[in-house]
């Protein structure tokens, strides 16, 4: 995920007016509860206006990009309330949702406002994201669940952290950090970028529409199962530069 990238696309929002809060990791990330992530989740007001600012946002954070147009009021707002979208950029995607079944929704959800370079970004509170996590089948958000019910008010580099072992680059993944201080969101953007370094992927482009978050997220593994990871000597340098620069020399 790349950081400038995702500021462009909130200044957008911003700049739309855009009625949306972040869900999902992202928002985690904000609250200092770090996952590596490949995709933005957010709810959307579910209104023909909103809608239009929505595709308005995306317009101007991927200028040219045709396949805009196919993010409809017509869709978020019937029978496909969850859209994905991969930009031309492919270094990130959107989940944009009216509503996740019967659970949540833009109106639903309880928000605050979190500012990142003099953005002012709509983020879930870590109570409304435990709330959707803690019921879900996913082993994923489970261990999200858990995470979010940490207190993360430690100061940095002030916790006694054990040393944990993993099978795979996806596992290691999972695993939720909790980091404290103004900036929490910085590292996980960091985290997000390390990720992607050692597990590039590579995605389709456009637009694909889905009736349920279920749905979506089935879709999402398919797309993982069939290309793999790439790997290779580059995991082991990844690490060793990223650790030196979040810990500094020993």
């Amino acid at each position: 995920m790349d950081r400038d990238e995702l500021l462009r696309v909130l200044r957008a929002f911003e700049e739309a007016g855009l009625d949306y809060v972040l869900i999902g990791a992202t928002a985690m990330g904000f609250h200092g509860v770090i996952r590596a992530t490949e995709d933005v989740d957010l709810f959307v007001r579910a209104t023909p206006d909103n809608i239009d600012r929505l595709r308005r946002a995306l317009r101007t954070a991927y200028a040219g990009d045709a396949q805009i147009d196919e993010i409809t009021a017509a869709d978020l707002l019937g029978d496909y309330p969850a859209v994905r979208y991969y930009p031309p950029s492919g270094d990130l995607y959107f989940d944009v949702m009216t509503r996740l079944g019967d659970a949540a929704s833009f109106d639903t959800v309880d928000a605050e406002v979190k500012e990142v370079e003099g953005i002012r970004v709509r983020v879930a509170t870590p109570a409304a994201l435990y709330r959707m996590k803690r019921g879900t089948v996913r082993p994923l958000d489970q261990q999200d669940a858990e995470a979010l019910r940490q207190p993360v008010s430690f100061a940095r580099g002030g916790v006694n952290v054990p040393v944990e072992k993993f099978r795979s680059v996806e596992e290691m993944n999972a695993a939720p950090i909790l980091a404290a201080g103004a900036d929490a969101f910085d590292r996980f953007l960091r985290h997000c970028a390390r990720y992607w370094r050692i597990s590039p992927r590579r995605y389709p482009r456009g637009v694909f529409k889905f009736r349920s978050i279920e749905e979506a997220q089935a879709a999402r593994q398919r797309v993982a199962g069939e290309q793999g990871s790439e790997r290779g000597q580059t995991y082991n340098t990844a690490i060793l530069q990223d650790a030196s620069r979040e810990t500094g020399p020993p």
